[in-house]
């Protein structure tokens, strides 16, 4: 009895041959996938042409735009490389975005489940960018989210759900972007169990 066959396709031919059964079974594997687009054969990491064949630079794809009335939302924030700074409680934390750069801050702190958060939040002048906050929990669950559009402070408690390590990552937001964007100071107070 065979459970395992392995296949191979030949486009130019296209013909799907038969090459390997294996009554062993399957085992670790590494699977390889590439595409053939305007002729040209595009492997695994490599960057896909553009469709004027120049190439392209990232591998993201904007959101369509919002038609409807109310809230578009937010972009999703990838926190993987993040920095991750202590929080020292009750210390304003002081960080910076560019209009141009990507910056994300993330102030980690340990709690456990049931102690309360008081939160500051303010946007130092001259900086015009609209800046966006989360706190997450260990296991990366949203426990609070605020934005500082056309407001320049914040002032917020909460009770924390878990134990563990939560960080506070601050992130520039493209709501209602400014027409001169500049570089954009802050401060992040963060006080347990007031």
């Amino acid at each position: 009895m065979v459970n395992f066959t392995a296949y191979s396709y030949d486009a130019d031919q296209k013909n799907l041959y038969r090459y390997i059964d294996d009554p062993t079974g399957i085992g670790v594997y590494t699977l390889y996938i590439s595409c053939t687009r305007d002729g040209n054969v595009i492997n695994p990491d490599d960057v896909a042409p553009a469709a004027n064949g120049t190439g392209s630079t990232g591998s993201t794809t904007a959101a369509p735009a919002f038609s409807g009335v109310g809230f578009p939302g937010l972009a999703p924030v990838d926190f993987g490389g993040v920095a991750q700074i202590p929080m020292v409680m009750g210390v304003p934390m002081t960080g910076a975005v560019t209009p141009t750069g990507g910056e994300i801050l993330g102030f980690t702190f340990d709690a456990a489940a049931g102690d309360t958060l008081d939160l500051a939040f303010n946007r130092l002048p001259p900086g015009n960018l609209n800046l966006g906050l989360v706190v997450l929990s260990a296991d990366n669950q949203v426990v609070f989210q605020a934005s500082l559009v056309t407001s320049s402070t914040l002032s917020t408690g909460f009770t924390l759900p878990s134990d563990g390590t939560y960080t506070i990552g601050v992130f520039r937001i493209d709501l209602l972007p400014p027409t001169a964007p500049e570089a954009t100071a802050f401060q992040v107070t963060a006080t347990l169990n007031p």
